[in-house]
């Protein structure tokens, strides 16, 4: 029989702190697509991406982390009151193309 996994119990938490986590990010995108959303909500967001990227990397989840990263890198399109530098790109478009800017999305739109 295997030994226990000393880390089993941190990851157990880690998964649950991403469902927390996820729901911050999912309540910040509603956010922007309604034009509602702050520099908090932003703030917010970069936060819960990062602490999943940390997290996921302690666990060697490279695509999480990568994935993670081109998120962060979508969001630095927008600033306060949810305006975009780039307003024509609906946040799914910034997500994309954060994604094929590391390599996990698809290489072209359809």
């Amino acid at each position: 029989m295997a030994p226990p996994d000393p880390l089993a119990d941190v990851h157990q938490g880690f998964l649950v702190e991403c469902d927390d986590l996820l729901e911050i990010i999912h309540d910040g995108l509603i956010a922007i697509e309604g034009h509602v959303s702050t520099r908090d909500t932003i703030n917010d967001m970069f936060r819960a991406v990062h602490s999943i990227k940390e997290g996921a990397g302690a666990f060697n989840y490279a695509g999480i982390v990568r994935f993670a990263h081109g998120v962060e890198t979508a969001l630095e399109g927008y600033v306060p009151q949810g305006r975009r530098l780039f307003s024509e790109l609906t946040v799914a478009e910034n997500i994309e193309i954060g994604m094929m800017a590391y390599g996990e999305g698809p290489n072209t739109r359809d």
